[in-house]
């Protein structure tokens, strides 16, 4: 294993960069990987390919995908149709909630500004963005395969 210090390190390889660490100061190796994290918006969708997620499930490593932009989306759908009449609308946005179904609006809410908090806690500063154990993040990527690949070698 290789010991990593605090100093966050850059190498960019075209609008790819892996940034290391990129919350705490530890050890990893590709098998010692607890979790995975997913900041992203809906334009630039990360791929997982689905046997890279069910081995990834099967060793026990947490996966999470956080759209940044699912605040916005949300917020959308709630607007959609408001009259200009302040009272109509009001009406108009209580159905609109009712029609979401209040548990899944804030479930949905939640796990939005999730996402918004845990990228700004660590610091993330741009997106597509994938997190490994909360150390190492590989920005620029959209293939969690490749973002794998670019960790494991920078570590070797």
């Amino acid at each position: 294993m290789r010991r990593i210090n605090q100093q966050i390190i850059v190498l960019t390889a075209s609008l790819c960069s892996i940034a290391l660490p990129c919350c705490a100061n530890s050890e990893l190796t590709s098998h010692e990987l607890h979790s995975l994290v997913v900041i992203t918006d809906h334009l630039n969708s990360v791929v997982i390919n689905p046997n890279t997620e069910r081995s990834l499930v099967d060793e026990g490593i947490s996966i999470k995908v956080f759209y940044l932009d699912n605040v916005e989306r949300i917020e959308k759908i709630l607007s959609t149709g408001l009259p200009s009449d302040e009272a109509m609308a009001r009406e108009r946005a209580l159905k609109n909630v009712e029609e979401y179904g209040k548990d899944s609006l804030e479930q949905d809410f939640k796990v939005a500004y999730e996402g918004i908090f845990y990228a700004r806690n660590n610091k993330i500063n741009r997106y597509p963005a994938i997190i490994f154990d909360d150390q190492y993040v590989v920005y620029g990527v959209t293939d969690v395969d490749l973002a794998l690949e670019k960790m494991e070698n920078h570590i070797k």
